[in-house]
């Protein structure tokens, strides 16, 4: 039984990390607006509920003896409402995220308490006391995949509207970053798990096919 939680568990992880950037979700997450009224709220569930699925289809399909290699959609709005529900454990000091999706290009918008994530090991850098405190944080990453992996590189990160150094950014991940995921890098290559062979990022949605 633990190994069925631990196999769908970084399934979901790894279905996240192709579609809007491992570094996104392990670094810096993003805001999300808020629902109101049942509407909403019934519109949103929905939304998780078809992602759920979709990530239940490649779950099995890559057991499958015969695989099924139509794609895959991941729409904006269903990824977005995923994570609005807490279908998936959100990183500490992680509040809110919201993700757009444009050709080859993931933007996530966070609300973000780095506090809560450097409270394990405190640092008396200069450079590392940007990452203090509750801020709104923006991540712009390249994402793309092909035969069987996929390559994530993250142009930008913007606190509170101010673009943070990228030497500042790569002691973040090095201190508080990799100790838990150490395969994390800035600009990096990932295997995709459950016979995924590509990942195609477009206008609201990610395109996975298997193989």
């Amino acid at each position: 039984m633990q190994r069925q939680v631990s196999r769908d568990g970084r399934l979901q992880h790894f279905v996240f990390l192709a579609l809007v950037a491992l570094l996104s979700s392990t670094l810096l997450p993003s805001l999300v607006a808020q629902t109101a009224g049942s509407e909403t709220s019934r519109m949103q569930t929905a939304a998780a509920d078809s992602m759920q699925r979709k990530i239940d289809f490649i779950k099995s399909n890559a057991d499958a003896a015969q695989i099924d290699q139509r794609p895959t959609t991941f729409t904006q709005n269903e990824i977005n409402a995923y994570f609005a529900e807490r279908r998936v454990k959100m990183p500490d000091g992680v509040k809110t995220v919201r993700f757009v999706l444009t050709p080859g290009n993931v933007t996530a918008y966070a609300r973000v308490d780095f506090d809560e994530i450097t409270a394990k090991s405190r640092s008396r850098n200069p450079l590392l006391s940007l990452f203090s405190g509750t801020h709104d944080v923006q991540v712009t990453c390249d994402a793309s995949g092909s035969g069987g992996m996929t390559h994530v590189n993250v142009r930008s990160v913007m606190l509170d509207g101010v673009s943070i150094p990228r030497m500042a950014l790569e002691m973040f991940v090095e201190k508080w970053v990799n100790p838990k995921y150490p395969s994390i890098q800035l600009d990096g290559d990932y295997k995709l798990p459950a016979r995924m062979d590509t990942i195609t990022i477009e206008e609201r949605r990610g395109i996975v096919t298997q193989k």
